[in-house]
């Protein structure tokens, strides 16, 4: 029953965090194709792990550069209307329209890029465990199995919310979980041609799945299965044949 979580993104805390990591004893790993330093601070009942690294931290400059550059090629339209003397936009109001019209600040240098704030690079870590760096860093990156398994208590398997508050409850109600995610997506992969790779889809064809009750002119009432649509065949094979009625032209 341990978390870990990620630190938002504020100036404030994260000037302060980079003040610590500064004068801090750093580790440093490798992982992936990057280098990590990190500083653990410890706080009343969790650990911070402030984490950098050189290469993140030239990957989010390019990326803010390349977004600036877009602003200025758009904003570049709008000077030659604020040199002329045009409106910039026009906005109604009570009391009539306002019109918009610019001016222009010159600078002497060249202009720096607002969203460079110097946070690039960090990055903070919380969490109630006192791990290696390395391996809570693991962790982080693998936390898409964790949320998969939530998006399949909410999507997946459509069961109802865990309303409980008891641990072994909610252990086993995941475990419920687990199994009947394995059960479906057993069922996919044993199928003879994998059209469907979806726990939604494979809901939807079955739904699909109907049994049709024939009353021929003459003589007896007889059931077979319809809507037999080529996911389905995909999913129980041959076996379906055996419900499908091949001489219904012959009955009538």
């Amino acid at each position: 029953m341990h978390y870990l979580t990620l630190r938002g993104k504020k100036k404030k805390t994260y000037r302060e965090a980079i003040s610590r990591f500064n004068v801090g004893v750093k580790q440093s790993f490798i992982s992936g194709d990057r280098n990590y330093q990190c500083v653990k601070v410890y706080r009343p009942g969790e650990i911070q792990y402030i984490f950098f690294s050189p290469e993140l931290r030239e990957e989010q400059r390019r990326l803010k550069n390349e977004r600036f550059a877009k602003e200025l090629e758009k904003n570049n339209r709008l000077l030659e209307k604020t040199l002329d003397g045009k409106p910039l936009g026009k906005y109604p109001c009570e009391e009539g329209t306002i019109i918009a019209k610019g001016s222009l600040q010159k600078v002497l240098d060249k202009i720096p890029n607002p969203h460079i704030s110097g946070l690039e690079g960090y990055f903070i870590l919380e969490s109630s465990l006192d791990a290696d760096p390395e391996r809570i860093l693991e962790l982080y990156k693998n936390r898409d199995i964790a949320e998969k398994l939530i998006r399949n208590i909410k999507e997946g398997t459509e069961l109802r919310p865990i309303r409980h508050w008891s641990k072994d409850a909610i252990i086993g109600y995941v475990l419920l979980i687990f199994l009947t995610n394995f059960l479906a997506q057993l069922t996919l992969y044993k199928a003879e041609i994998p059209l469907v790779r979806n726990v939604k889809l494979l809901k939807k064809y079955l739904s699909n799945l109907t049994v049709a009750v024939v009353y021929p002119p003459k003589g007896f009432k007889f059931r077979i299965l319809a809507n037999v649509s080529p996911e389905i065949r995909s999913i129980f094979g041959r076996f379906i044949e055996r419900y499908r009625d091949k001489s219904l032209d012959l009955r009538w």
